[in-house]
């Protein structure tokens, strides 16, 4: 769901990482 010319997430794709990942914590914190 990239757009093109931007590499980098936008905040609003940075906060819905964020809930996902808070309701289904990934083998992130291991690392």
């Amino acid at each position: 769901m990239a757009r093109p010319g931007s590499e980098h997430p936008t905040e609003l794709e940075l906060e819905i990482l964020k809930i996902l990942w808070d309701e289904s914590p990934l083998p992130v914190r291991d690392a």
